[in-house]
């Protein structure tokens, strides 16, 4: 699932409980992505996800992960939800990361398609 907020944009998944046959692990999430800072962004934000550790990899589409339980997975899409508390999105990405202007430029090209 790809997750566009105003923390950054993500993509989040399974992960492997076994690698070498694409085995999902049934309690486990990843959440990706492509900028560090969008993965601290959640961190700082919501408690819960404090003592996840973002890790790097190379040659991936989204270098920058953390695995997760999937209740908190679950706890995190539904908490950005329920927080939303703005009428347009992309005002409030731009005034919410001011300096990601990549991400904001992301968005438009997202909408104007």
């Amino acid at each position: 699932m790809w997750l566009m907020t105003k923390y950054g944009f993500f993509s989040i998944a399974g992960a492997w409980k076994n690698e070498a046959d694409h085995t999902p692990h049934p309690d486990l999430m990843m959440i990706r992505a492509r900028k560090k800072g969008h993965l601290q962004n959640l961190k700082k934000s919501f408690r819960f996800l404090q003592d996840y550790e973002i890790t790097e990899t190379q040659n991936t589409d989204y270098p920058c992960r953390m695995i997760v339980d999937k209740m908190n997975a679950t706890m995190l899409v539904s908490e950005i939800s329920e927080e939303i508390d703005y009428c347009n999105f992309k005002d409030k990405v731009h005034d919410n990361l001011p300096d990601d202007v990549s991400y904001h430029s992301f968005l438009i090209k997202v909408w104007s398609e």
